[in-house]
């Protein structure tokens, strides 16, 4: 691997609340021989501190996006047989489980949304930051499937309406598609910047005060449509549920309010109380749940779940976080374990 390659894996991404992941991991996990899912790889930057933290750990990780093979390649030259990858999405997880690359773990996590390599990309059209062809596609852009482009030409006006409203949260959705729609009757919209400048001109005036720009809504409602996001995450999570072994943690980081809403739920049915005996594997006095931001378990309580939350309510990152890396700002974590 060339010099450069090496730079873009050690500052091109900062992986998210990475302190509270291993914190929440290593407060419960006290051995080294441990086996972790990634379910969104990115730059490693995750991983790879699992596999430190744990030298005689192995950790599983998938991406959809092939770009990230770079990465992947790096931590398994580095850690030899510790490390395997895979390039797939949430919804083929089971594919590896029935095929036995991948069996139970204790430690499962996911990092959702974009990541900042595919917003920072020139080429991909995740962002009008630069002007490329529309495309938002997480996986290779020859693969299968519509892409940003074919969504903002041939959409009607009420399905663009929809996605903007649904995915964005844009309460100007329904101008924004009659904009779109209007522009394209005389020209094909291609590139960022022809969006971009289509959504600005039409609500502009109503973001003269706002911090974000007013594509940004529209412009997430695209790519989570184009790679049917929050399903991705229904089905990620109920295909590694399964995998979790008894005392496994899950670890989620969202980064917007339907991602989050989609965890939280799921979460909600995971941790529903259920009876039980008193040997509970939890005393009341584990030292897993010693730190006031972890819910505390009472072996004498009639009432235990299958699932419990760690947290009390989702974390966020801390000032020092906020200030260093900047994606990080609206980033949420959510963590159970499995208590049988």
């Amino acid at each position: 691997m060339n010099q450069s390659s090496k730079e873009i894996i050690s500052t091109d991404h900062i992986p998210v609340m990475l302190r509270e992941v291993i914190e929440v991991f290593s407060s419960n996990f006290y051995d080294k021989n441990y086996s972790f899912l990634d379910m969104t790889f990115g730059a490693g930057g995750h991983s790879e501190a699992i596999l430190m933290a744990y030298n005689k750990s192995r950790v599983y990780a998938i991406d959809r996006d092939i770009h990230t093979e770079i990465y992947a390649k790096h931590l398994s030259e580095k850690y030899l047989n510790r490390f395997v990858f895979f390039n797939t999405k949430f919804s083929h997880i089971n594919f590896l489980v029935k095929s036995g690359n991948i069996g139970m773990c204790d430690g499962i996590l996911f990092d959702l949304g974009v990541s900042s390599m595919q917003l920072n990309s020139k080429d991909r059209g995740f962002s009008f930051t630069h002007n490329s062809r529309l495309d938002m596609r997480m996986e290779n852009n020859n693969s299968t499937g519509i892409d940003a482009q074919y969504l903002v030409n041939y959409f009607t006006e009420n399905q663009l309406a929809d996605i903007i409203f649904k995915y964005g949260g844009e309460k100007h959705s329904k101008k924004i598609a009659k904009a779109i729609v209007a522009f394209r009757m005389n020209d094909p919209i291609i590139t960022t910047h022809q969006l971009a400048d289509i959504i600005e001109q039409t609500v502009g005036k109503y973001y003269s005060n706002s911090k974000i720009h007013p594509a940004t809504k529209t412009f997430q409602a695209i790519r989570i449509a184009v790679n049917n996001e929050l399903s991705e995450i229904s089905i990620g999570l109920q295909s590694t549920i399964p995998l979790l072994k008894i005392g496994g943690i899950m670890i989620i980081i969202s980064f917007h309010s339907l991602e989050d809403s989609i965890v939280k739920n799921e979460f909600r049915k995971m941790t529903k109380k259920v009876k039980h005996n008193k040997y509970s594997i939890f005393s009341q006095n584990s030292s897993s749940f010693d730190n006031d931001k972890y819910c505390k378990i009472n072996i004498n309580d009639p009432i235990k779940m299958e699932f419990v939350n760690i947290f009390k309510k989702a974390l966020t990152p801390g000032r020092d976080e906020l200030i260093t890396n900047r994606r990080s700002r609206s980033a949420k974590m959510r963590a159970i374990q499995r208590i049988r």
